[in-house]
């Protein structure tokens, strides 16, 4: 009795550290969810997003209740006027990839971004800055 409790409490214990390990192995390209908006009911934003720190970073739009969205990416120069970097339209799923260092500004050494869509939607939009 003793051999075969041992025995499941082992495969139990497998079973734990191989759910585990492929958890953390989720984004084998080391991307990290730096920031996320949800624009809701026809709002267009801008909407900003910061904590980019350089190297290569990418927005992607997560959801949309259509086909996709036209997104309009600037930088967040502050009280200066906005430069455009990216225009496009974006299917579900699909990201933009950037170089991120041209960007990093100020005292926390962060990009900041501001994001737009061209028009509303009908439902919820999901846009998330990754790094």
């Amino acid at each position: 009795m003793k051999k075969k409790l041992s025995s499941v409490l082992m495969v139990c214990l497998l079973s734990v550290f191989a759910f585990g390990s492929s958890t953390f192995a989720a984004d084998p390209a080391g991307w990290q969810l730096i920031d996320d908006a949800t624009y809701q009911h026809a709002y267009t934003g801008p909407v900003t997003f910061n904590g980019a720190e350089g190297g290569n970073a990418k927005f992607c739009l997560k959801t949309t209740p259509g086909t996709g969205m036209y997104l309009k990416i600037y930088e967040d120069d502050g009280y200066s006027s906005n430069t455009l970097i990216h225009q496009s339209y974006f299917s579900p799923g699909e990201c933009w990839t950037f170089d991120v260092d041209p960007y990093v500004d100020g005292s926390d050494n962060d990009a900041e971004f501001l994001v737009q869509l061209v028009r509303g939607a009908t439902g919820n939009v999901v846009v998330q800055l990754w790094d």
